[in-house]
């Protein structure tokens, strides 16, 4: 064998060893398919945030003591990353609420599920199952007929609303969310 002909096979075996090695996270809205052995749906795309997110499973990839329990924090991480509580509702369904204090921007979220951690049977190229969310961002409503002048501030109008929580959130959450200011002269 000549030099050129064993480089040659050298790099095809670094190529094919690096590829059989390689992990890849799939996307599940992608490919639905590939996971229906494992997953039986998913909560994801527009999230509410008092819903949050939830995985059902086909088969129950806990014992019966962890139904109600906290789940390992590392089986679903998130980027950016969000704080919250990852617990089994049932044997079969996984749920992930955000943390109420944490802030949340509508801006899109990939999870990453450790299925094989879940499943020992899960082949390599489905070891990671990746999706996309987005957690809907909380909307206020006010109405205009509810301005009455300000007798702390000569000319100026206040709005003094009755906020009603749609969600479970705690008040300094609620005081971010709600820093607004709009000085408009009165004529």
């Amino acid at each position: 064998m000549n030099g050129m002909n064993l480089t040659r096979l050298w790099m095809f075996f670094i190529l094919l060893s690096w590829s059989c090695s390689k992990k890849n996270s799939v996307d599940f809205l992608k490919n639905p398919q590939a996971f229906q052995t494992y997953i039986n749906g998913i909560q994801a795309g527009n999230v509410k945030r008092s819903d949050g997110i939830k995985i059902h499973f086909n088969q129950s990839p806990i014992d019966e003591s962890q139904i109600g329990q906290d789940a390992d924090p590392g089986l679903l991480t998130f980027s950016p990353g969000l704080k919250g509580k990852l617990s089994w509702t049932n044997a079969y369904t996984l749920s992930f609420l955000p943390a109420a204090d944490q802030e949340i921007s509508s801006k899109e979220y990939e999870a990453n599920l450790q299925l094989a951690k879940l499943f020992k049977d899960v082949p390599d190229s489905l070891s990671v199952m990746n999706f996309k969310f987005v957690i809907e961002p909380i909307v206020v409503q006010v109405r205009w007929k509810y301005l009455r002048v300000d007798p702390e501030k000569d000319g100026a109008l206040m709005l003094k609303p009755m906020l009603c929580q749609a969600m479970n959130c705690q008040k300094k959450l609620w005081l971010i969310c709600l820093k607004l200011s709009i000085v408009l002269p009165v004529h």
